[in-house]
């Protein structure tokens, strides 16, 4: 849960209150699973769950509605449009070898 509450603190310091916004959350391991939580908390209005793992999305928003019955759940829809915030919670980008955008 800590990695969640210290996500949305930083995101505070940067100047990004999440209340209100369309967040997408890729990944839903044990840091997805808290960020997610904590942009619930937060008050996001809508947070949209991807993952490799479909069934690990589906558990993850099943115990999210159960603390915040009002949240606009969407499950395995990747396309970051209508997003204003979009975080990676995968382990992609954690090896010298993972590709990246800025490598190509």
């Amino acid at each position: 849960m800590f990695d969640g509450e210290g996500f949305v603190l930083g995101l505070r310091r940067k100047g990004f209150n999440p209340q209100g916004t369309r967040a997408l959350v890729v990944g839903s391991g044990g840091v997805g699973s808290a960020i997610a939580a904590s942009l619930a908390a937060a008050g996001v209005s809508a947070l949209t769950l991807y993952d490799t793992r479909p069934e690990v999305a589906h558990a993850l928003a099943g115990r999210l509605h159960q603390h915040y019955p009002q949240l606009d759940i969407t499950l395995m829809q990747p396309d970051p449009a209508g997003h204003e915030l979009v975080v990676n919670a995968t382990p992609l980008g954690m090896k010298a070898s993972d590709p990246t955008a800025a490598g190509r």
